[in-house]
Order: C-alpha cells, then sequence, then structure tokens
C-alpha cells in the first residue's frame, strides 16, 4: 500500500467510562486502498494512545503502549484480539456505531495496515506524527 498524511474524524462512543466531549479532527495516515489511522490519548491511562483504524464502514480500535528502548529505539505494543480491542460496523456518518466480530482476514487487514504505516507516520514533536523524528527505529 502507498500512504499518505490526512486527517481523519475520532467520534468516541458515548457509552464509555471516559467518552470524547465531542468528534476530534485527528492527524492520520491514508492509505490508496482507503485505510485511515488515528491516534489519540487514552483516558485516563498515561502512556497509551488509542489507535482507530477505519476502512469503509468498519472501525477498528487498538490501544498502544510506548516503550522508549534506547535514544534511537522505541517499541510500540499492540494488541488485537477482540477480547481486549473494539471492533465496530459504522452505521450513519454521524459516528454511530454497532459491536461486530471481525473475521481472521479483517484482523490481518488490520495488523498489517498497522504494521506498515506506522514506521512511515513520523515528525517533529506536536506535528501530530505518531512518534517523534528522534527516533530512527520503530519496533511493533
Amino acid at each position: 500500500m502507498k500512504w499518505r498524511l490526512a486527517q481523519g474524524m475520532i467520534w468516541g462512543k458515548l457509552d464509555n467510562p471516559y467518552p470524547m466531549k465531542k468528534p476530534e479532527v485527528r492527524p492520520a495516515m491514508e492509505s490508496d486502498q482507503g485505510v485511515v489511522i488515528m491516534w489519540t490519548k487514552t483516558s485516563p491511562v498515561v502512556g497509551m494512545r488509542t489507535l482507530v483504524l477505519r476502512k469503509g464502514n468498519f472501525e477498528a480500535v487498538a490501544y498502544a503502549i510506548d516503550e522508549v528502548i534506547n535514544d534511537e529505539t522505541i517499541r510500540v505494543s499492540l494488541i488485537l484480539d477482540p477480547k481486549f480491542a473494539k471492533f465496530w460496523k459504522i452505521l450513519t456518518y454521524l459516528g454511530e456505531k454497532a459491536e461486530y466480530s471481525p473475521s481472521n482476514d479483517e484482523l490481518k487487514c488490520v495488523s498489517a495496515s498497522l504494521e506498515e504505516a506506522l514506521p512511515l507516520w513520523r515528525g517533529a514533536p506536536g506535528s501530530g506524527a505518531y512518534y517523534s523524528d528522534r527516533y530512527k527505529n520503530l519496533e511493533i
């Protein structure tokens, strides 16, 4: 896939214990195949980020923990098991969703997209990139 910088909308879900107060436009990576990946901070957990991957009306929400290995390397740990990640079908353009059980192929697509896009998504602090360009290496 080819990736480019873009923007995406994260709607959140009102019945979460810590719902987003309003939809947020977030920096994103977008593929030539229509996959959009966004991130936001996870409330109330420090050091954890929420990654939202969307393709068409399919949405995956995974939690990522960043671990600095040394001055050049950062490791991102993601758990895509349906017990920990959330999967949705988007029902309306306003972001209303229904829970969804992904197929093995959909899980593989999510994993492959994250592994491909995250190492490309780097930039200066405050740029909205997933990780800082001060790290040369990203391990997933």
